[in-house]
């Protein structure tokens, strides 16, 4: 009965010793930088009342986000599924078009909940992954919002990818990752009941640092 007892335990303990080996988690902290430029997007012109505008892209600015992870290993490769909080920011030129003639800069800023399921591999403390991110989107400060006959549509969720490189330092670690999405930029925007799209799809580059437990 006491060899059983000892059998157990020195099971447990490696069972114990196997899964922290196999399974990781942290938080991770870092910037964007959306890869769009005024010249990429082209300007749409609308009717809000009995004035005419035309509206693009000024400046995006670089973003935030905060989350966690967890790394299982499988195989050889491994599985990260992360949580992140993400916010972002973009600026407008708006250009009032008629008689007279005006310029303002209107702010649009984005918060999402992103989720991405990264697989990829490691060589020493080199890493390499990719895979599908999901943006769920929380909640904005909308600077057009003022405009008449303006409508927000901001569509639930979004999808898109990512891919990059990681290194690791122990407990620590950097992440170097590009990311595109499958919507349009601007897809949300509605004046009077009609639809515009901006001619270029989203994409950002970011950075992040992160820690393990």
């Amino acid at each position: 009965m006491k060899k059983l007892m000892i059998l157990f335990v020195c099971l447990a303990m490696a069972q114990t010793a196997i899964q922290a080996q196999a399974i990781k988690y942290g938080v991770k902290l870092g910037v964007s930088t959306p890869d769009i430029k005024p010249a990429d997007v082209t300007a749409l012109r609308f009717k809000s009342g009995t004035d005419s505008f035309s509206l693009k892209v000024n400046d995006a600015n670089y973003g935030y986000h905060i989350g966690g992870w967890v790394r299982l290993k499988l195989a050889g490769v491994y599985l990260q599924p992360e949580l992140v909080f993400n916010s972002s920011k973009v600026e407008y030129k708006l250009n009032k078009i008629g008689s007279s003639t005006s310029e303002d800069s209107v702010t649009q800023r984005f918060n999402n909940l992103d989720l991405p399921i990264m697989i990829g591999f490691k060589l020493g403390s080199f890493r390499i992954n990719g895979g599908p991110v999901a943006h769920i989107h929380l909640n904005g400060d909308d600077g057009l919002a003022a405009l008449k006959d303006y409508k927000a549509t901001f569509q639930t969720a979004t999808w898109g990818y990512q891919a990059g490189i990681g290194l690791d330092f122990g407990r620590l670690g950097l992440d170097l990752r590009y990311e595109g999405n499958f919507n349009k930029f601007g897809e949300h925007i509605t004046f009077g009941g009609n639809q515009y799209e901006f001619s270029k799809t989203p994409a950002r580059m970011t950075l992040a640092a992160a820690i393990s437990f």
